[in-house]
């Protein structure tokens, strides 16, 4: 079952086909359309993943990459200046909290300085090695790592 699945970094048209759900999902909510012309105007500073099961949008999420996105609310000491930390801290005792027993990343082993950082989080658990393909058709190695939450 879970062959089918697959988690890429969206493209834009990716990106454009969740948020037209959305909004046909809330009757064609005007705030809806305000809330894809936002999200479309701060590319630059998201980056934005997303959970495929058969080829069909399931998951998303979105990293604030970038204090100089223009629409996220509560920005201060969460984004820019090493605050990646902060935020991943918070999400980890979130999914902690709902019963979750460990998390897994992937991460290129180019990525020297991400692997440091991952390992001092307490990833250190080596999976597997795969390959990514990215919406611009680039194929990268990845190295999967979980983490068990005690």
């Amino acid at each position: 079952m879970l062959e089918n699945y697959k988690c890429v970094i969206a493209s834009k048209s990716q990106i454009i086909e969740k948020w037209d759900e959305e909004i046909k999902k809330h009757n064609y909510s005007e705030e809806w359309k305000i809330y894809k012309e936002q999200s479309l105007s701060n590319m630059d500073t998201r980056t934005v993943y997303m959970g495929l099961l058969d080829g069909i949008i399931i998951t998303e999420a979105t990293a604030i990459i970038s204090g100089k996105d223009k629409c996220i609310e509560n920005k201060d000491d969460l984004v820019d200046n090493g605050k990646v930390s902060k935020l991943y801290k918070f999400m980890e005792n979130d999914l902690k909290s709902k019963g979750f027993k460990s998390l897994t990343l992937g991460v290129e082993p180019k990525e020297i300085r991400n692997i440091q950082i991952y390992f001092n989080w307490g990833f250190t658990k080596y999976i597997k090695t795969g390959f990514c393909k990215y919406a611009n058709g680039e194929v990268a190695i990845v190295n999967y790592y979980e983490k068990e939450l005690n």
